[in-house]
């Protein structure tokens, strides 16, 4: 049987609240995300994770622009 091919849809950037002014850095927002609970909607990740995600072939990636772009 053929594995599922999950989906998440990311916005960027996403101000990482934990950041400083003088060095902010910036995050992906999970905005959806189907057949998996590995993730939930609001969730920050970092760009290594969205890289490793992006590396699987079990995963669809969609990165979207934020309303901060």
């Amino acid at each position: 049987m053929p594995t599922k091919v999950k989906t998440i849809k990311l916005s960027y950037p996403q101000l990482n609240p934990h950041g400083t002014p003088a060095r902010p850095d910036y995050l992906y927002r999970v905005e959806q995300i189907t057949d998996s609970t590995d993730f939930v909607p609001k969730q920050m990740l970092t760009k290594a994770q969205v890289d490793e995600l992006c590396a699987c072939r079990d995963w669809k990636v969609t990165v979207v622009g934020s309303s901060m772009a």
